[in-house]
């Protein structure tokens, strides 16, 4: 029998792409390591339903959000939107609701002003 401990866990991995695709490379790699599943829309396959709805079904099933904040607002659900929000914020909020505990990395100063450039 297993114990509670050698659960894997589903790691949502969040992250705008220009400024921190490298960082989330690490990120999903530490995941790996460490014997759980990571998650992020880079790693699923299209879908015929609606991206916000694929999003919304995979951090229902996550167990942890790991969101990665650094120099870029990230690309609008909706550019033409009154109320215009990025993926990444909206998973943040989703999140929230769905009540999953958040992880957050911020870039710091001295990357964030390279990455600005």
């Amino acid at each position: 029998m297993r114990n509670s401990t050698d659960r894997k866990l589903e790691i949502f991995i969040g992250a705008t792409r220009r400024d921190l695709k490298d960082a989330r490379v690490t990120i999903q790699q530490a995941v790996l390591e460490a014997g759980h599943i990571p998650s992020g829309m880079e790693l699923w396959h299209s879908d015929t339903i609606p991206v916000i709805e694929t999003i919304r079904r995979r951090l229902e099933r996550c167990d942890v959000h790991i969101l990665l904040i650094g120099a870029r607002y990230g690309e609008y659900i909706d550019a033409a939107a009154e109320d215009k929000i990025s993926f990444t914020e909206w998973e943040y909020r989703e999140s929230l609701r769905l009540r999953k505990p958040i992880i957050v990395f911020m870039m710091d100063d001295e990357s964030f002003a390279v990455a600005r450039e």
